[in-house]
């Protein structure tokens, strides 16, 4: 994620976690809106994604769940007090599924994880997840990656949004994403800035928007 583009990044220390990589930046985005603390983790072991099973959800939690610990220590910092809170979790080993499957199993545990740590996601002013997968096999290579988020804005609490991106080979960074239910090319879904603002402004008051 190319967060130096939006925001003035400072790095936190990361506690301990279950992920094989976790980074933690205090976010100071350069067109106004409120501070975010960005949680960034990467698992490298296959998680075994399969409809069929559901130990691959119960690895895929504990991630997620590694991430907010993040967030909430990263809280613990006076400096980031009134910071919202995001997510990223990358997982790098292949994942051996049509990418239209994949968001519908992963749209599925969303569903599950939220009516679970809803209160914690709330809790930590958390506006963003953030799981990219690698699609493909040991046979055939990497055949693209999928960029599922979940986002809450105007429309919808939660929402979730799949993206088909494309990176460039030489710099591994995204170049282009394509919508899974349009087609169409656009940049990803991030959350409303002018409603960031307004959640700001109502936590500072002790309330919520």
């Amino acid at each position: 994620e190319q967060l130096s583009e939006e925001f003035q990044l400072q790095r936190l220390p990361p506690v301990a976690s279950t992920a094989e990589l976790a980074h933690v930046f205090l976010g100071t985005p350069t067109k106004g809106s409120s501070m975010v603390v960005h949680a960034c983790l990467a698992c490298h072991s296959h998680l075994g994604l399969d409809p069929a099973r559901n130990d691959w959800a119960v690895r895929l939690e504990g991630l997620l769940l590694d991430g907010m610990h993040e967030l909430e220590n990263a809280k613990l910092n006076p400096k980031v007090q009134g910071a919202e809170g995001r997510v990223y979790l990358h997982l790098t080993a292949l994942a051996d599924m049509d990418g239209s499957a994949l968001f519908g199993l992963l749209e599925a545990f969303t569903r599950e994880f939220a009516a679970r740590h809803g209160a914690l996601i709330q809790g930590l002013w958390v506006d963003e997840i953030t799981i990219k997968v690698r699609l493909g096999s040991e046979s055939a290579g990497c055949q693209g990656v999928l960029r599922f988020s979940i986002t809450s804005g105007h429309e919808k609490y939660m929402k979730c949004t799949g993206m088909l991106e494309q990176v460039d080979p030489t710099t591994g960074t995204p170049m282009k994403w394509q919508d899974l239910q349009t087609g169409q090319e656009r940049a990803p879904v991030a959350a409303d800035v002018a409603l960031r603002a307004k959640r700001a402004t109502a936590r500072k008051a002790g309330s919520t928007y």
